[in-house]
Order: structure tokens, then C-alpha cells, then sequence
């Protein structure tokens, strides 16, 4: 938790193998004045992830007052069933955190919702959840991509994003980008 001057309608991310490996830090603030600051940092054991903070405030300058720091260590994989007799598992517990940046709000939202209405409804669970594990697994093809490139390679895909045409692709279009990204992937890598 940092205290200082923050844009509260901006989220800042950085990604840099040498201070987060194949993760990435991000920037959300609660508002101007105070901000969350994360590094998810891959494969990186206990006593090692305190090198990692340092070299990454060290090397993006970031001298905000920190008011507040923890540590989590985060688990994610694939279960297999999601439902075992009255057992429906769901969020992070059935493998919906998005393999690709780790996010799993909304899949977490939806199988939840899913759950209720296989408990209320007598629903077929797993053919409601179905499409985000089809969408998850596609991402964890995308990710496994990312974890290819460098740093160099970060910045011409950064560099790319803002080209004519692209923006408009991934933020104006019904385009599923996980599923032509992870179609490419195999093509590329």
C-alpha cells in the first residue's frame, strides 16, 4: 500500500523479466492519494521474492511512501471433476483464475452464479462452466507464449498495441483474441 499522488482512473503495469521473471507488477489506486502496488513474481521461493521487490522499486524509481506490505504465495491449476456428489467446486478452487495475468473475479462471479443455479435449478454444472475452461485453457497456450519473449520482446508487443487498427481489434470487435491468440501460438512458438 503506498501513499503519494496516483491517478485514480489508471491502472500502471510493468513487465520486465529481470525483476519479475515471466510475471508483471501493476498499479490500481484507491484514489489520489493512496494505491496498491503488486509484483507477481514466477518461481520464486520465499527468501528470494525480497530481492525482487527491491530491484523492481529500484529500477522503476518508485519512491511513494509504502505504508503497508504482504506477502502472498498463490497456487493455481486445473481441477477435474468440478463436481464430486454435492461438492460443486468453484473460482480459484476449480481452476478459474485466468492462467494468462492471474485474474479470476469474474470467473469466480460466474461459476459461483453457475453453482447456484445447479444447487436451485438442477443445472448441469459443468456444461455451464464449460466455456471458461475452454477460454482458460487457450489463455494458459497465450501465456505459455508470453513466457517466450524478453524484454525486448515486451516492448515491441507493447509498442504494437497502440498501432492503428489494433485497438480497435482487441477493444471494439467481438473478436475472441484468446482463441486466434492460442490458434497463432502454435504457429509462432
Amino acid at each position: 500500500m503506498l501513499l503519494g499522488e496516483f491517478d485514480p482512473n489508471a491502472v500502471v503495469m510493468w513487465i520486465n523479466k529481470d525483476y519479475c521473471k515471466n510475471g508483471y507488477a501493476y498499479m490500481t489506486s484507491y484514489n489520489s492519494k493512496k494505491a496498491s502496488l503488486s509484483l507477481v513474481t514466477t518461481d520464486v521461493d520465499e527468501k528470494e521474492i525480497d530481492h525482487y521487490w527491491e530491484s523492481f522499486l529500484d529500477t522503476e524509481n518508485i519512491t511513494c511512501k509504502i505504508i503497508e506490505e504482504f506477502k502472498l504465495e498463490h497456487r493455481a491449476g486445473y481441477v477435474y471433476p468440478l463436481k464430486i456428489e454435492n461438492i460443486l467446486f468453484a473460482g480459484n478452487a476449480a481452476g478459474g483464475v485466468d492462467p494468462f495475468l492471474g485474474f479470476g473475479h469474474f470467473n469466480a462471479i460466474t461459476m459461483g452464479v453457475s453453482a447456484a443455479r445447479t444447487i436451485a435449478r438442477g443445472k448441469d454444472y459443468e456444461k455451464q462452466v464449460d466455456s471458461i475452461i475452454k477460454r482458460n485453457t487457450q489463455m494458459l497456450k497465450l501465456r505459455k507464449m508470453f513466457e517466450r519473449l524478453d524484454n525486448k520482446g515486451y516492448d515491441n508487443l507493447v509498442g504494437f498495441l497502440p498501432l492503428p487498427g489494433v485497438k480497435q481489434i482487441l477493444y471494439h470487435s467481438n473478436i475472441n483474441i484468446s482463441k486466434y491468440g492460442a490458434f497463432i501460438s502454435k504457429f509462432v512458438f
